[in-house]
């Protein structure tokens, strides 16, 4: 993408040309989120919810809650007048499982739409388990298990292989459903979640794969164990967890009473009364499948919506690598010269593994993020902001090899304390080549000066007990002392000794 298409996509996204809305109206809220753009790896520029309690109380009565529905209709006001005012591309409207599932849903659909003018689809159970699925994939395009969606009103259960929905089945058994169960009859809870879940044979034969838990619920648990762990990074999406250690921490929670959970800061209050049932759901789900582990999804039914609209070619793109450049797009300085870098750096990296090499492509794409920042603050402002942007299709480990490339490529280090939350998740080969990669960057926008035509015609080169940067005689004033000092320590990261050398005819051709 050049600038002047950059600058066209600017203006676009803030005039509200290109944005796309979803309204999810669940049993306990309702969601407006706001994206940037349709596209494969959407920003939210808004994103707001209300808790309106349409599902309060439908497990005895059958109906809507009544103080829900006026709530219910007083937030789509706004959200509709909203709507009006952003020029939106477009939006869809989805109901799920109490406005499906009441004896009067469709009376408030129609209530909706005489009075503000919004249609509203109401999705089947199937529907609703697609779009979670869909949800999924947008930000786990490898996702292989049975993604679990616990809402207040329902669970949606989906196989997930190859990319694709093999199974799915929707189950009575949301938030509030279970809540007002509790209140009945506490001590039929967990008989009432196994007997719905016995009859789902497929689960068994996902065995030993991985689950992963979407839904507000589920994320208070993730933020709840990190916060107990005191994990480095408190980024919701792709925390994964071992089922051992999952299980224990779902037993614990699962036995506490809402009072106990009070004080604890990231637990909400709204959260408090459902949490131990959502433990108790995840771990009897757990116990069916066994997998190896949770990987929580941050991304559901309102990104499945977003994906479900976008052409095959969009889909099958690279989440991480189209947000990383948008990002580059947005805040780098240099981002015409990034090919010409990852032509230079190449060498260093042609032994990676492909999901290395996928990181390292990342990684250049982020790689001067912090250019207009203050020197001194660079590197730590561009770890904070890779460590804890919204990037998918990432996981920690692999999100921290990022923010550590950045943060060498600013620094020429990583041993400073304020790099430990992105040390701490990284084995001593990852950290090495975060380290390398991130000098070998480093050298690059120096001696290239975000030029792409002085790149060009450089060239490094490995070889016994040597790293060697091949530059034609008439450009080798352009290391300068500067890029002499930076080959010097990214040969020493690398173990090798630096040589600045003219290429052959035979080293021109092979480059």
């Amino acid at each position: 993408m050049n600038d002047v298409q950059t600058l066209k996509r600017v203006e676009a996204e803030a005039s509200g040309s290109e944005r796309y809305a979803v309204i999810d109206i669940g049993s306990n809220s309702i969601r407006m989120v706001v994206f940037d753009r349709l596209a494969r790896a959407p920003v939210p520029v808004f994103n707001e919810k209300v808790l309106c309690g349409l599902g309060l109380g439908i497990e005895s009565t059958g109906r809507l809650n009544p103080e829900g529905i006026e709530r219910a209709v007083d937030s789509l006001h706004r959200f509709v007048a909203l709507a009006e005012r952003m020029n939106l591309a477009a939006m869809d409207a989805v109901a799920t499982a109490a406005v499906r599932d009441a004896g009067d849903g469709l009376d408030f659909v129609a209530r909706v739409q005489s009075e503000l003018g919004l249609n509203i689809e109401v999705v089947s159970g199937a529907d609703e388990a697609g779009l979670s699925g869909l949800g999924l994939l947008a930000g786990i395009p490898d996702a292989r298990g049975v993604m679990g969606d616990l809402g207040g009103g329902s669970l949606e259960l989906v196989a997930i292989a190859d990319g694709r929905k093999k199974n799915h089945r929707t189950l009575p058994l949301g938030a509030l459903r279970l809540q007002e169960l509790q209140n009945a009859n506490r001590g039929k809870v967990r008989s009432h979640i196994a007997k719905a879940l016995d009859p789902v044979g497929w689960l068994s034969d996902r065995r030993g794969e991985l689950l992963y838990p979407v839904g507000g619920a589920w994320r208070s648990l993730a933020r709840l164990h990190m916060a107990y762990t005191e994990h480095p990074i408190s980024v919701i999406h792709q925390y994964r967890l071992g089922w051992g250690r999952a299980a224990e921490f779902l037993k614990l929670i699962s036995n506490l009473s809402p009072e106990s959970l009070e004080g604890i800061g990231p637990v909400s209050r709204r959260r408090r009364d459902t949490l131990p049932l959502a433990a108790q759901v995840l771990l009897e789900l757990g116990d069916r499948v066994r997998p190896q582990a949770l990987i929580f999804s941050a991304l559901g039914l309102r990104e499945g919506c977003l994906y479900k609209r976008l052409p095959a070619r969009i889909r099958h793109r690279d989440p991480l690598l189209d947000g990383c450049r948008d990002v580059a797009a947005r805040y780098g300085r240099h981002t015409q010269t990034i090919n010409a870098v990852e032509r230079l750096v190449s060498p260093l990296i042609e032994g990676w593994s492909a999901d290395q090499r996928r990181l390292a492509k990342a990684a250049m794409w982020l790689s001067d993020i912090s250019w207009a920042e203050h020197p001194d603050y660079r590197g730590s402002h561009a770890l904070q902001r890779i460590l804890t942007m919204p990037l998918v299709g990432v996981d920690h480990p692999g999100r921290a090899f990022l923010a550590s490339v950045a943060y060498a490529r600013y620094t020429g280090d990583l041993n400073p304390v304020e790099t430990r939350p992105a040390r701490d998740l990284l084995d001593s080969a990852e950290r090495r080549n975060a380290l390398i990669l991130g000098l070998a960057l480093r050298l690059a926008f120096t001696i290239g000066g975000g030029l792409s035509d002085v790149l060009a015609k450089m060239r490094l080169r490995i070889e016994p007990d040597q790293l060697v940067l091949l530059v034609s005689k008439r450009d080798a004033h352009l290391v300068g002392e500067i890029g002499h000092r930076r080959l010097d320590a990214l040969a020493q990261a690398m173990e090798l000794t630096p040589v600045v050398t003219e290429p052959t005819r035979r080293s021109a051709r092979s480059a």
